[in-house]
């Protein structure tokens, strides 16, 4: 038996806004003593910990500027967000 996976949407997301999201889940989890965080979720947020350089907000402005350039596509304008050179 075969189960086929349709991508229904993509989304890019930078760091910071990746971090918003996981911190909000995590408050969610944490208020909820019955649920444990999976290994995979705490690896998640000790990434974005570590990596988000600027706030959501900042980090989607430079992804603008970035997309005004003629050769940037969207999916190199987030990882250059998300490198921060």
């Amino acid at each position: 038996m075969t189960i086929f996976k349709h991508k229904l949407d993509e989304e890019f997301l930078t760091v910071a806004e990746t971090k918003e999201i996981l911190e909000e889940l995590e408050r969610e989890r944490a208020a909820d003593e019955d649920r444990e965080m999976r290994y995979e979720l705490a690896r998640a947020i000790e990434h974005v910990n570590r990596f988000a350089v600027l706030d959501p907000e900042k980090s989607n402005e430079f992804v603008a500027e970035l997309l005004e350039l003629e050769k940037v596509d969207e999916a190199t304008a987030y990882k250059i967000a998300d490198l921060q050179p």
